[in-house]
Order: structure tokens, then sequence, then C-alpha cells
């Protein structure tokens, strides 16, 4: 594409569906691999990932030629085939409805990256719900409680 120049850097952030623990260290480098791989494939440069037991967080560059909504939805479609495909789920594998996406600005790439990269620090502190919420809010993003990810409680 001539002349188009962007640097357009998003948090995303999704869940399994029905927030099972089901990515555990078993496979959990495996999935990191394929969503690494994939979004490297799609031309949007993975700069974090991570794969919590029940989320997943990555912090990439999308291209401009690339709809965040479709990347994201081919990701959780494509890689819940994958660990379907290899049996590492006693049930069938989703990913739930949805994602957050939030741009950051270029400046803050290597403070995203320490914060993607730490979520297993963080949610020693933290629950993924609290860091949720705390997350929309700062971020301005105006929502529905009733519409956001599912949340076991306890």
């Amino acid at each position: 594409m001539a002349n188009t120049f962007t640097q357009t850097l998003v948090h995303v952030i999704f869940a399994v569906d029905g927030r099972d623990n089901l990515l555990t260290k078993e496979f959990n480098n495996q999935v990191y691999r394929y969503l690494t791989s994939f979004l490297n494939k799609e031309q949007a440069i993975p700069h974090a990932v991570h794969c919590s037991l029940d989320h997943v967080h990555v912090l990439i560059t999308l291209p401009p030629t690339k709809n965040l909504s479709r990347l994201i939805g081919d990701l959780k479609a494509y890689s819940s085939g994958y660990i379907n495909a290899n049996g590492w789920v006693e049930k069938v594998f989703r990913w739930q409805a949805g994602y957050v996406g939030i741009s950051c600005s270029p400046m803050e790439r290597e403070g995203m990256i320490a914060y993607v990269i730490g979520q297993d620090a963080l949610h020693r502190k933290w629950s993924f719900k609290e860091e949720y919420f705390k997350l929309l809010d700062e971020s301005g993003i105006v929502y529905d409680e009733q519409y956001g990810f599912e949340f076991q409680e306890g």
C-alpha cells in the first residue's frame, strides 16, 4: 500500500468459554507458539503474548490492511480448532464470545510488553475480573457488566 503509514498498537484480551482453567502448563507453550505464529502469518506483529489458565493477553501492531474484529475472530477460531485437534482438553474447547481491544500509544509499548508478560505476578495481586474492569475503566470504555466476560465467583 503506497504512502500509507500506520502504527496501531492494540492490547487484546479474550477468555476461555465458561472461564474454565483449561490452558494448562501441559500445552500452554504450544498454544502460545500457535497464537504467535498465526499473528505473524497475518502480519499482525505480536510484541507480547501471555496465556493464563483461563484467558489470553496479546499486544500487537495491527497492519493497515487488517480489521481487528476479523483478525481476533480468526485467531480464536483457528486456535480453538488447533487445541481440539490435539485433544488437550476433555470437552470441546471454545473461547468466549467477544474480546477487549484497547489501543495503546507506541510510546507505551515497552511498558505494555512488561504488563502482558507479567500477568502471572499481576494475578497474584488481582483477580482477572478486577483487572478486566480496571482496564475498561482506565481506558474510558463504556460498558454494561451484564455483557462482559463471564466470571466465576469464588
